[in-house]
C-alpha cells in the first residue's frame, strides 16, 4: 500500500489511528513462498523434474537468501530420524527436529490454513495490539 500524503497526515495526528487494516497473503501464496524453502535432490534439478531459479548471470538463486531459516525441508536418500518424513521420488523430505523455526512456521501454516477452511465466516479474525 503507498499512503499518499492526506493519508501520512491522518496515521501521524495527535488524536491516533482508530483502526488499522492488514491485509494478508492468501493461504495458497503462502505455500507457494514456503515451498522455496524445500531442499531438491540435484539429480531432480540435473533431468529437469524441478525447475531452477538462476541469477541474471546464469548462476543459480539462492532461495535461502530469501527465505532464510523461516521454514528449511531437507532431504536425503535414506529414511530420516525425524517426526515426520515423506518418501517422494525415493528421497525422504523432512523437517529436522532441532529446527524450530520450521515447527513453529509449520504450525502457523496449520493454523492459517484452519481459518481459511471456515465455511460461512463473515467476520475476519481480528488482531489486537495494547497501545
Amino acid at each position: 500500500m503507498v499512503a499518499d500524503e492526506a493519508h501520512f497526515d491522518i496515521l501521524n495526528s495527535k488524536e491516533g489511528v482508530g483502526e488499522m487494516r492488514i491485509a494478508t497473503r492468501a493461504p495458497i501464496e503462502v505455500m507457494f513462498y514456503l515451498s522455496k524453502g524445500v531442499q531438491v535432490p540435484q539429480e531432480h534439478l540435473q533431468c529437469g523434474l524441478a525447475a531452477t531459479t538462476n541469477n541474471l548471470d546464469g548462476s543459480p538463486f539462492s532461495w535461502h537468501d530469501v527465505v532464510g531459516d523461516l521454514f528449511q525441508i531437507r532431504c536425503c536418500d535414506k529414511k530420516p530420524n525425524a517426526r515426520l518424513a515423506v518418501k517422494y521420488r525415493d528421497y525422504w523430505y523432512y523437517i529436522d527436529d532441532c529446527d524450530q523455526d520450521s515447527k513453529r512456521t509449520l504450525m502457523m501454516l496449520i493454523v492459517i490454513m484452519a481459518f481459511s477452511q471456515i465455511e460461512g465466516q463473515t467476520e475476519k479474525p481480528v488482531l489486537t495490539l495494547p497501545l
